[in-house]
């Protein structure tokens, strides 16, 4: 039998990535993660620093509190989230975006990371005005495209 991390990283890819948006979608929209535009991933002030940098797996905060995210955040987060593949040290209160595309260019090609994040912070307002709605328009976008974004002409 194998391990819930050890089935995670077994899946493929795509399906990965569909699991990812699922997580990320369901805390939206259970406002555990508020699509913010301007930063990445801003940790709720609920988590004390030293608590994240402790020698404690970061993945079991991301768990239970409530940050800002972008679009790249929001996967960022449901990525730790799933995989449990964040070390402890590597995060602060504000996760900067070099810390992000480390880990989500093991799942995403960097063109789907820009067309992402080009789409949530000005492409998509046209078509979604506010950031929640654009947020949750690029997770169902991945999840309806078996986890390729595939961005809306507008």
């Amino acid at each position: 039998m194998f391990s819930k991390k050890e089935n995670t990283m077994k899946q493929t890819k795509a399906r990965r990535r569909v699991a990812v948006a699922r997580d990320a979608l369901r805390q939206v929209q259970a406002k555990k993660m508020v699509a913010t535009s301007g930063l990445y991933a801003q940790l709720g002030k609920d988590v004390p620093l030293n608590a994240i940098n402790d020698g404690k797996e970061f993945q079991k905060f991301v768990k239970h509190v409530k940050c800002q995210v972008c679009a790249r955040g929001a996967l960022f987060i449901s990525t730790v989230r799933k995989e449990d593949s964040f070390a402890p040290g590597q995060a602060f209160r504000g996760i900067a975006r070099a810390t992000i595309d480390t880990r989500l260019l093991g799942l995403f090609s960097s063109g789907q990371l820009e067309d992402i994040e080009d789409f949530f912070e000005g492409g998509g307002a046209s078509i979604f005005p506010d950031d929640t709605g654009r947020l949750v328009a690029i997770l169902k976008n991945i999840i309806k495209n078996k986890g390729t974004f595939v961005a809306p002409k507008g």
